[in-house]
């Protein structure tokens, strides 16, 4: 599914699939949603984005390896995008959806061992949010 989003001030409209309408993201729920985002996309060429979807069809040499994998690409990537914000966006931002670092970075396999479930705490100027994101290896 493709998310299409159009910039306001203090925040972003995004399609809300449910209704069909357009709906104001602001706030934590701003800094939420661009979690997910550096979650799911690939490395940019800045270096932002985690790469997860480069793990897909990986044979990991156990489950502890790819959950340090998972770990190191996450904080990688939200350390560039941190790096990135505070240079390039930090004027147009609300406090509360500035990025500003990542507190814990938990990784866990299902009962469904090609299955990792993700949970990462990121800390805004006003607050923490968490972003949850599974992970599919083969198997899945």
């Amino acid at each position: 599914m493709t998310l299409y989003t159009l910039k306001v001030e203090d925040g972003d409209f995004v399609l809300d699939p449910a209704t069909g309408r357009f709906v104001e993201i602001t706030g934590l729920e701003k800094a939420r949603q661009d979690a997910r985002l550096c979650l799911t996309k690939d490395v940019g060429p800045q270096g932002d984005g985690c790469g997860l979807d480069q793990l897909v069809g990986m044979m990991p040499d156990s489950a502890a390896a790819l959950r340090a994998d998972i770990s190191r690409r996450v904080r990688q990537g939200f350390t560039k995008l941190f790096e990135l914000e505070s240079r390039y966006q930090v004027a147009d931002r609300a406090p509360e959806e500035r990025l500003i670092g990542v507190g814990s970075v938990r990784v866990w396999t299902t009962d469904r061992h090609s299955y990792y479930l993700l949970r990462v705490d990121v800390r805004t100027a006003r607050g923490i949010v968490s972003v949850d994101q599974t992970v599919v290896t083969p198997g899945g």
